[in-house]
C-alpha cells in the first residue's frame, strides 16, 4: 500500500520509506514531515520497485533488510541494476543488533546502515549528507570517514549473517573458512587442503571445483564463482557457492591468495520460507525467541564485562504475535541495559531476564543496575519525541516502538527505576494455550 505526504514546494528532497512494519513507517513518516522531507512509504520490495518503474525516482531510498517475499537485499540489487534509479542512495534499516544485519549491504551499493531500534530519531541529521544539494565539496571528508565507519561496522556484523568468508593460499594450496563452515557443514577444521576438502566434493562436481581453482593457479582468471555439492558431518549434502577474487598476486613467489564470501543456498530455502512465515502473527514461544537472539548478545556482553541472570520457564510460554517484533523488543531492551550499564560505576554489571507465567499471561521482567531514569522522566520515556540518552547515545525511537508494538499484541509494558540503583521493564503478554 502507499502512502505520501508532499509539499507544494519540487525543492523540497523526496524519501521513499520501504518497510513491512506499518509501525515503522509511521514513526520516520512522522520525524521526516517534521522535517519539511516529501515523504512515499511502501511495504515491500515489489511495491518499491513497481513505484519506481513508473513514477519519478525519489532523492533517497530508506529500505528495510529484513522483508517477507522480497528481502532488502534483492531489491536494491534490482534497484542498482537498473539504469534509471541505479544512482539513487539507498539507506538499509535493520531492527537486529549493531553486530548483526548484513554484509551484502556494500556490495550492492548501500551508503548507510541504520539500526532501528536505537538510531531511529537521527535518521533526518543522517540523510542529508547523501541528498543532491549537500554532496558538496566541503561535505566529501566526512561522507569518506562515514563510509569508513560505514565499512568497519558491515565488517563487524559478519558473523552473524548468513554468510561466510573463505581465503585460499595457492602457493601452501591450503583454503581457510570462518566459522560459519563450521556452523554449516559440522566440521571442526577452519584450514583445509584444497586435496582434503575436494574429497568431501560431490563426485558430480570435483572436476568444476579443480578447474576453477586451476585458472586461479594458471592466472586464467582473476575472479571465481562456483556452486558444489558439499557433504556436512552428518551426511547431508549442502549446494554451497563461492564467490570471490584474486587480492594479491607475490610476483616472483608465485603466492596467490583469493577471497570472498560463501553461502548455503540449501538453508537459504527455508530461511525464505521462515522469514515469510514469520512475517504473520502466529503462535509464538517467547523462550524460543529469546534463545534465538542470545548467542549475539552474549558476544556483547562477555566484551563489556557484564553478567546475565536468566531464569526462564521450562514450559513452552506461547503468546500470539510476529517474530520479527518479538525479536525487536528483545534487542531493544538488551541494546538500553547496555548503555545504561556503560555510564554506570559500578564494579559488578548485571543484566536479569525473567520470563514466567501467571495465570492467563505470560511476564517478561528485565532488569539491570545501571544508571538508573530521574522519576520525572519515568512517564516519558515511552514518547516519540524523548530521549533518556545523549544525542551521540540515543536509544532513538525503540522504547517508543516496542510500546506500540506491544499494545498492537494487547499487552501492557511498566518501567521503575530508581536512579544509580536498578530500572525494572515490566511487560506481560495474554498467554495462549499450547
Amino acid at each position: 500500500m502507499t502512502n505520501t505526504e508532499f509539499s507544494t514546494s519540487p525543492l523540497i528532497p523526496l524519501i521513499l520509506i520501504v518497510d513491512d512494519s506499518s509501525i515503522v513507517r509511521q514513526i520516520i513518516k512522522k520525524q521526516l514531515i517534521q522535517e519539511n522531507y516529501n515523504v512515499i512509504t511502501l511495504s515491500s520490495g515489489k511495491e518499491a520497485l513497481e513505484y519506481l518503474q513508473k513514477q519519478a525516482s525519489p532523492d533517497l531510498i530508506l529500505l528495510d533488510v529484513m522483508m517477507p517475499e522480497m528481502n532488502g537485499f534483492e531489491t536494491c540489487k534490482k534497484i542498482k541494476n537498473n539504469k534509471k534509479t541505479s544512482k539513487i542512495p539507498v539507506i538499509f534499516l535493520t531492527g537486529k543488533d549493531k553486530k548483526e544485519g548484513f554484509k551484502e549491504g556494500k556490495k550492492y551499493g548501500a551508503v548507510d546502515i541504520i539500526q532501528k531500534t536505537t538510531e531511529t530519531e537521527d535518521i533526518p541529521n543522517r540523510i542529508k549528507k547523501f541528498l543532491p544539494a549537500n554532496l558538496s565539496a566541503e561535505k566529501n571528508s566526512e561522507t569518506e570517514i562515514e563510509l569508513k565507519k560505514i565499512q568497519t561496522q558491515l565488517e563487524l556484523i559478519l558473523e552473524n549473517v548468513d554468510l561466510g568468508i573463505w581465503e585460499l593460499n595457492l602457493r601452501d594450496k591450503k583454503i581457510s573458512f570462518s566459522h560459519h563452515f563450521e556452523k554449516t557443514l559440522g566440521y571442526n577444521e577452519t584450514t583445509w587442503s584444497l586435496y582434503n576438502l575436494k574429497n568431501i566434493i560431490h563426485s558430480n562436481d570435483k572436476n568444476k571445483f579443480i578447474t576453477a581453482v586451476n585458472d586461479l593457479i594458471n592466472k586464467k582468471v582473476t575472479t571465481i564463482s562456483t556452486l558444489q555439492q558439499i557433504k556436512s558431518v552428518s551426511g547431508k549434502w549442502h549446494s554451497i557457492k563461492l564467490n570471490g577474487k584474486i587480492i594479491s598476486q607475490n610476483g616472483e613467489q608465485e603466492s596467490i591468495v583469493a577471497t570472498g564470501i560463501f553461502r548455503d543456498f540449501t538453508n537459504q530455502e527455508k530461511a525464505t520460507k521462515k522469514s515469510t512465515k514469520s512475517n504473520t502473527n502466529t503462535k509464538i514461544n517467547l523462550n524460543n525467541i529469546l534463545t534465538k537472539i542470545l548467542p549475539s548478545i552474549k558476544k556483547q556482553l562477555k566484551q563489556k564485562k557484564i553478567s546475565l541472570q536468566l531464569k526462564k520457564s521450562d514450559d513452552p510460554l506461547f503468546i500470539s504475535g510476529k517474530p520479527k517484533d518479538i525479536e525487536l523488543i528483545f534487542l531493544h531492551l538488551f541494546q538500553n541495559s547496555i548503555e545504561s550499564l556503560d555510564q554506570s560505576n559500578h564494579l559488578k554489571k548485571i543484566i536479569s531476564v525473567k520470563i514466567f507465567k501467571r495465570k492467563d499471561k505470560v511476564y517478561l521482567y528485565f532488569i539491570d543496575n545501571g544508571i538508573g531514569i530521574p522519576k520525572k522522566n519515568i512517564s516519558k520515556i515511552f514518547d516519540a519525541s524523548f530521549s533518556t540518552k545523549e544525542k551521540d547515545k540515543s536509544s532513538g525511537m525503540g522504547l517508543t516502538i516496542i510500546n506500540k508494538i506491544i499494545f498492537e499484541l494487547k499487552g501492557n509494558i511498566h518501567c521503575e527505576s530508581s536512579e544509580d540503583t536498578k530500572t525494572i521493564f515490566k511487560i506481560n503478554f495474554p498467554a495462549i494455550e499450547e
